[in-house]
């Protein structure tokens, strides 16, 4: 079950093998859902023409996932579900900055993570290195960075606020760096969405000077 105020609706499909889809709908970008799951380990994406693993070297080397804060009983059963898995739960306390980037601004498809194309024979190089043949993904617009908000055991915060522009169609994830420069040329700009610790910003673009 999801109880975060991100999803707007939950739809299950079940095949005759016994395979079940669920397709989530979101109130905003489909990035604030992922970055709101319980742990690292699920902080993967499938977009139109890449694969992105957000998290490689806890989620992949060392099987470890950062868990993020809350402790309701959904996300205690989560997190329990893929430590049966084979995955390490670890907090702030017994992280790292190798694995959880906490100081570093993140964007969709920098050289923490794996991007790995959608269609034909793959190489190492398609995972780690820009080939500019391929199209322009709009996933990489998707930025945030990680916040531990507590001195005690607790999960992180992912930072970043709900930004707009026409082109787009849809509202994207961005850092707070790219949130400062941008409030510097826009015209206008709206708080809104206020959490318990942290309030998420929603943008308009109105055009630049």
């Amino acid at each position: 079950k999801y109880v975060f105020s991100a999803i707007a609706s939950v739809k299950e499909y079940h095949n005759p093998g016994g395979k079940v889809v669920q397709v989530i709908a979101s109130h905003g970008p489909p990035m604030d859902i992922i970055l709101g799951f319980h742990s690292t380990c699920v902080m993967n994406v499938i977009g139109y023409y890449f694969a992105y693993c957000l998290y490689p070297s806890a989620t992949i080397r060392d099987r470890v996932s950062v868990a993020h804060i809350g402790n309701d009983m959904n996300t205690v059963c989560a997190r329990d579900k893929w430590e049966h898995r084979g995955w390490r739960m670890i907090k702030e306390s017994t992280s790292s900055t190798r694995l959880d980037l906490r100081t570093v601004n993140r964007y969709m498809g920098d050289h923490y993570s794996w991007r790995i194309p959608c269609e034909g024979e793959l190489t190492l190089d398609d995972i780690l290195l820009e080939s500019p043949s391929r199209p322009t993904d709009v996933l990489k617009a998707h930025s945030w960075q990680l916040l531990y908000p507590h001195l005690f055991d607790d999960g992180f915060y992912a930072i970043y606020a709900w930004f707009l522009l026409p082109p787009f169609h849809q509202y994207i994830c961005i850092s707070n760096k790219i949130m400062r420069w941008l409030k510097a040329v826009m015209l206008t700009w709206s708080a809104a969405f206020p959490l318990p610790v942290l309030k998420r910003l929603t943008m308009i673009w109105s055009g630049l000077q």
